[in-house]
């Protein structure tokens, strides 16, 4: 990895991989110029949910029935609204009860953000040196999927973007307007960070997706809520949010918290409020980047 980066945040040691190269929205001849990590938050990932859970409770787990529905969370299309039915009239895994579109009557004029959990056959020139992979799915329980669902969706929610987990509201969108970000186990097609991206990705119309690694994580929703939009952020358009000193001199090339909220494209813990962002990138103290007006001027506002 080149030019890593290590904070300090409590206890956690943070490592973060620069980009090798950023500068425009085309699509690269050669996979790695344009690449983005966001550095993984875990030096001992595990490989699965299981082995994560049995570890870090001495050998047993016990599944929750949060809306109390008689509906175990692990099971539940509904984890947080009570629905006993278990009605999904659209077949998308996601309940009546908590579907903003029961009927999968999505708008599909807009961008789309699929966050994809379930696993993915990885089949693309731009990823793995080309070789074709079957990815394992994220891990993640159906309460977290959709905290980060909801999470992701609330940072886009003034922007002409569509974040879903349907895949048919993927599938029904523009090619050069859509992107599926790939929450997975596999990080071992790019060992040692916690996601990856192409700058303007979303707009290339091959289906190339980006990534999101839920076992560098330790699992923990609200840093993989974080990495979804960062991810995702670059494949819209946006550079990381770096901080400067007084003389330009280039402090961190992912900007941390300051107080209690922190850039959704810099480097920030779960317990920081994150937020789109107006500042200097990695290409220079005077390149100012505005998160809203890059993603507006991309995608349009709703």
């Amino acid at each position: 990895m080149k030019n890593a980066i290590v904070f300090l945040f409590g206890f956690t040691i943070l490592l973060f991989a620069t980009c090798t190269k950023e500068k425009n929205n085309a699509r690269p001849d050669n996979p790695k110029l344009e690449v983005c990590d966001f550095g993984p938050l875990s030096n001992d990932p595990f490989k699965t949910r299981e082995e994560f859970e049995m570890a870090r409770s001495g050998g047993s787990t016990r599944p929750k029935d949060s809306d109390r529905d008689g509906i175990l969370d692990n099971v539940d299309n509904c984890p947080k609204v009570k629905n006993a039915d278990q009605k999904d009239s659209d077949k998308d895994g996601i309940g009546d009860a908590c579907d903003p579109y029961p009927y999968g009557n999505e708008p599909t004029t807009a961008s789309v953000i699929l966050l994809d959990f379930d696993g993915y056959y990885l089949n693309s020139t731009m990823w793995n040196n080309g070789v074709a992979k079957q990815l394992l799915p994220s891990g993640l329980y159906p309460a977290d999927i959709q905290t980060i669902l909801d999470s992701v969706s609330k940072d886009y929610a003034k922007f002409n973007v569509i974040v879903t987990t349907d895949e048919n509201v993927y599938l029904n969108a523009s090619i050069a307007k859509r992107m599926r970000v790939v929450v997975t186990t596999s990080s071992e097609i790019y060992p040692g960070v916690a996601g990856v991206a192409y700058i303007g990705s979303m707009f290339w119309g091959d289906n190339t997706p980006c990534f999101v690694f839920s076992n560098t994580m330790s699992y923990n929703a609200l840093r993989i809520r974080v990495a979804a939009s960062h991810e995702s952020g670059h494949t819209v358009g946006l550079y990381h949010q770096s901080q400067y000193d007084a003389n330009c001199n280039l402090l961190y090339t992912y900007k941390p918290c300051e107080g209690i909220s922190g850039p959704i494209m810099g480097s920030i813990g779960s317990n920081c409020l994150a937020l789109w962002w107006k500042g200097p990138t990695p290409n220079g103290c005077t390149y100012i980047q505005d998160d809203v007006a890059v993603i507006t001027s991309n995608v349009g506002l709703k």
